[in-house]
């Protein structure tokens, strides 16, 4: 059995196991709380913090499967009126120039790991810190219990709140996250490291198993984001990450997913979700852009969707939002070996006549004459070598006999969008299966992008 390990307010304390004769400092700071890991902590001890507020600077390290726990309480989890009384407060003030996260948990392979009874809240420091401010992970190897509970993550500025990753399996739960003002996430769900394989190689080489433990449990929390836009304090997934969200409480904010994109990882692999309520003020929208998922028996109040879904599905690859180095999975553009591509092979070459016009969709003349809408569905491509945008692609929404019209991605945020000018070249093919599209789920291991690009044999 564990030694618990509390660090009394004002009060120095003694610890008989483990490290006889050791005394341990008598705060909640971080250099404290670090050198009791250090020095003191075994696998299964429980490190306590007591009653009062901490200023967190550097950040804190832990690589035992131990428990760290505080005396917040949430009550009301998963309803609309949950509330925290912040009896432990770490405020975040760590200086975003240091690498690392507010509180990093690195979990032997085999370990269990629990953080309770916390609340984290922002400080001064409102740079927006890479991926998670609180970041569980696995290393060595598979991890099947960790859980973070109780806890109150409140306006952390931080890409999420709480990530995920590694080979990690457990639960979060009887949390209150709420965000604020911007587009953080309270969930980033990294976790596709499965079978040792990284960048979620492993996840996309494996079964789904829906209903199984083989996730991280999203559950009986109260989510909440303030309204402003669609994607704050929702949960963002890549790297094959795998999650079930099931009994929360969701207001302004919902569950998403990222595809195989423009970077050497994967997307989100697998999701299930179910038995939650969605609240949102405002028009809402989500986003699926890679794997599978399943959704039943949720309720949705308040605003509707401006098109009536609570998802979109998405493919990026499809879109040219990919970014301008297409060396790693590049564009589906159906010559591209990643995805399963037409054999026919070429469909049609030629020159642009115009520039293109933008506007929800992009429209440019062709020189000569075409087949109208032979090409509806297709992907075509700018093959001129002195473009911006050479060798990026884009669906094909229809075509008439002079003119093309295409759905491409301008938000700028991806390299330079697909447009054409007058007397540049262009190409036509088709793409019958994209990698890693929605709907699409194991297939054979890929392990790495150096060699010769192959199409995985995807189920369906």
């Amino acid at each position: 059995m564990g030694k618990f390990l509390s660090i009394a307010a004002g009060v120095s304390f003694f610890v008989t196991s483990h490290a006889f004769g050791t005394v341990c400092p008598s705060d909640g700071s971080e250099a404290n709380v670090q050198a009791i890991h250090d020095t003191n902590a075994h696998d299964g001890d429980t490190i306590t913090l007591p009653a009062g507020t901490f200023i967190w600077t550097a950040g804190v390290n832990l690589t035992k499967g131990i428990t760290v726990s505080g005396q917040t309480t949430i009550t009301g989890a998963r309803t609309a009126s949950c509330t925290a009384n912040d009896q432990t407060i770490i405020i975040d003030e760590k200086l975003r120039g240091i690498p690392g996260s507010l509180l990093n948990a690195t979990i032997p392979a085999g370990k269990s790991f629990r953080l309770t009874g916390i609340t984290f809240r922002r400080g001064t420091v409102n740079i927006v810190g890479g991926d998670g401010g609180i970041r569980v992970k696995s290393s060595g190897g598979l991890v099947q219990s960790a859980r973070i509970d109780h806890c109150h993550f409140y306006h952390l500025a931080w890409g999420a709140m709480l990530q995920v990753s590694g080979w990690t399996y457990g639960v979060d739960d009887h949390n209150l996250f709420e965000q604020g003002d911007d587009a953080n996430h309270s969930h980033f769900i990294t976790n596709g490291s499965t079978n040792g394989h990284t960048n979620g190689n492993g996840a996309w080489a494996d079964f789904p198993y829906y209903g199984s433990e083989k996730f991280w449990f999203i559950e009986d929390n109260t989510i909440k984001a303030m309204g402003v836009s669609t994607v704050s304090g929702g949960v963002d997934c890549s790297h094959g990450g795998r999650y079930v969200a099931r009994h929360n409480y969701w207001q302004n904010a919902t569950p998403n997913g990222h595809g195989t994109e423009g970077s050497a990882v994967r997307g989100m692999r697998t999701i299930q979700v179910y038995n939650n309520t969605f609240f949102w003020a405002i028009p809402f929208s989500g986003s699926q852009r890679s794997g599978t998922s399943i959704w039943h028996d949720n309720t949705w109040l308040g605003s509707n969707s401006p098109n009536g879904t609570h998802t979109g599905l998405s493919y990026y690859r499809q879109y040219g939002a990919v970014g301008n180095d297409l060396t790693s999975w590049g564009n589906a553009d159906g010559e591209n070996g990643w995805d399963k591509n037409d054999p026919h092979g070429l469909y049609y070459s030629g020159t642009a006549a115009s520039n293109t016009t933008t506007g929800n969709h992009a429209t440019f003349t062709v020189t000569g004459s075409i087949v109208p809408d032979a090409y509806k569905g297709m992907q075509i491509r700018n093959d001129h070598a002195g473009a911006a945008c050479y060798l990026h692609s884009a669906a094909i929404l229809s075509n008439t006999a002079t003119t093309i019209t295409y759905y491409y991605y301008g938000s700028g945020d991806r390299g330079p969008p697909l447009l054409f000018n007058s007397v540049e070249q262009f190409s036509i093919r088709n793409v019958l299966i994209g990698l890693d599209q929605n709907g699409r789920g194991k297939g054979d291991l890929l392990t790495g992008q150096n060699h010769p690009r192959f199409w995985p044999n995807q189920q369906q």
